[in-house]
């Protein structure tokens, strides 16, 4: 049996070792994104951190909104779960921008 590789997950800039680390520099968008490619959820695997895990395993969220209230709740500490809604409006809108196909200057209107 291989024994897996621990490695610190970045946010806000810094290594980031334990859920204390965690809490203390907590950025919603950093952590996000690493959960939608899947690193935040090995991190939390290697690390041993099970019940976490199974705990965000379990958030059946119907958005983005929802998703990042959860793991504010689950892991951000009481003091950031008022950022959810203004940090995922602004995250949506630009997703929504960047959508948004561009007329050429040739198009008349």
């Amino acid at each position: 049996m291989t024994k897996a590789i621990k490695f610190n997950l970045i946010l806000d800039g810094k290594p980031v070792r334990d859920l204390e680390g965690l809490q203390e520099n907590f950025d919603l968008y950093d952590l996000f994104t690493h959960y939608k490619n899947g690193v935040f959820q090995r991190w939390l695997e290697v690390r041993g951190y099970n019940e976490h895990l199974k705990e965000m395993l379990c958030v059946s969220a119907k958005n983005e909104l929802g998703l990042a209230e959860s793991l504010v709740r689950i892991f951000g500490g009481e003091k950031n779960v008022k950022k959810v809604k203004s940090v995922m409006l602004k995250f949506q809108s630009k997703r929504k921008y960047e959508k948004t196909p561009k007329k050429s200057k040739l198009e008349v209107s």
